[in-house]
């Protein structure tokens, strides 16, 4: 099987490289590895660039092509209950890891940091207006990703209720997502070295970190992380979608890197849509309407962190938890996780969040704030493959995808 190493489908295998070499370099050049972060920082800037315009047009368009309402609401109902799902299962299995690691015995105080970012918990009603635009071009200018989504869910559902009358306005989304994806195919021939840069500076701030005193919590995390992705992600492709496993994880191998090194849901969804279309051959305007809803909505690795958090600053304050209070945790969890921005490092404040509606003194985040980046290297592939995951149950749901379709075409 020959590999291609040059072009745009060269990528995949560069990344590859970048990735091993970045660990090296990370371990053995601590000083470069740190000096070169700024290129990193580019990548990650790049991606930012043109995630609103990819989100904006990719959700319209995704709504607009079911054609019909009937449709939109089936979909969009398996959608949230397969995305939200996922998420629930995910916090329940980091709970009941976290409970049998206990990875907050023995931690002791003066490893922690103080947490000094102030707190802001949002009642409901706040939350649900933060999701809302006060205006079209604001939301679009301010780059919020979920006020993007719902701007583009009510767009999407117009286009599709004025049918013919909206054709033009069809088109020209059409035309901007077209245009999205090819400067994002610009960026990534850039991804090579943002992903050598990023990952290297983690490893030469963070690689000590695996020796010290955290190394309870990481390796609980790890572990509820690849539980997880046997569970819920694995179990259920091979089960019910009966999904060539091995050739889905050959597939999936450049979003798991770039994902990991980015440690950015929003930085992975181009080049995740673009795996979903054009390797696991699922329709376009199921994958424009899943994965940037779900980027929101599916944060498996979010919820898996949190439950595993409460546990473990139960345990470093020497407190118990109640079974009424694990079930709040549960609950809290999978709310906060679906509203988690899918950003570098925005589980931290979600984090502290957490802690504060459940009554817990929130400096405990301080102390893992140091290693966030390194836990959140195993949260990120969760949330992104988990979207890719979820589509694909959904699309075998609808009957436009199979395991057949995928080998054939793939193999043509």
């Amino acid at each position: 099987m020959k590999v291609a190493l040059t072009g745009k489908k060269g990528i995949p295998a560069q990344i590859l490289i970048a990735f091993i070499l970045s660990i090296v370099a990370g371990f053995m050049y601590p000083g470069f590895a740190k000096a070169i972060k700024p290129l990193g920082d580019i990548f990650i800037t790049l991606i930012k660039m043109v995630i609103i315009p990819v989100i904006f047009c990719t959700i319209t368009t995704g709504i607009a092509g079911m054609g019909d309402l009937q449709k939109l609401k089936r979909v969009g109902t398996k959608m949230l209950v397969v995305y939200v799902g996922m998420t629930f299962v995910a916090c329940v299995i980091g709970l009941i890891v976290g409970y049998l690691v206990r990875p907050g015995m023995g931690v002791t105080m003066y490893a922690a940091q103080p947490f000094t970012q102030a707190i802001k918990t949002p009642s409901i009603g706040d939350f649900l207006l933060m999701m809302i635009p006060s205006s079209f071009v604001g939301a679009l200018a301010n780059g919020d990703i979920v006020q993007v989504l719902v701007l583009g869910f009510f767009v999407g559902i117009a286009i599709v209720g004025l049918g013919n009358r909206a054709s033009a306005v069809k088109e020209l989304l059409e035309q901007g997502v077209a245009i999205s994806f090819y400067i994002v195919d610009i960026v990534m021939l850039y991804a090579p070295i943002g992903v050598f840069a990023l990952m290297a500076n983690a490893i030469a701030v963070y690689g000590a970190s695996l020796f010290g005193v955290m190394l309870k919590f990481i390796l609980a995390d790890y572990l509820a992380a690849l539980i997880i992705a046997f569970l819920v992600f694995i179990l259920p492709l091979i089960v019910y979608a009966k999904i060539n496993i091995v050739k889905a994880f050959k597939d999936v191998g450049a979003v798991f890197l770039l994902a990991t090194s980015t440690c950015s849901s929003a930085a992975s969804l181009p080049l995740s849509m673009e795996t979903s279309v054009k390797k696991f051959k699922l329709p376009k305007w199921l994958v424009e309407f899943c994965l940037p809803l779900g980027g929101t909505v599916n944060s498996t690795g979010a919820a898996m962190y949190k439950a595993i958090l409460i546990i473990f600053a139960a345990d470093f304050y020497g407190l118990t938890l109640s079974v009424e209070q694990m079930i709040v945790t549960v609950l809290i969890s999978t709310m906060l996780s679906v509203a988690a921005p899918g950003i570098p490092g925005g589980g931290i404040v979600m984090s502290a969040i957490m802690m504060n509606l459940m009554g817990l003194p929130y400096e405990v985040v301080g102390m893992l704030a140091g290693i966030y980046r390194l836990v959140d290297m195993a949260h990120t592939p969760l949330n992104v493959i988990g979207d890719i995951a979820g589509a694909i149950l959904i699309g075998k749901s609808e009957g436009v995808w199979s395991n057949e379709e995928y080998v054939k075409e793939s193999e043509a």
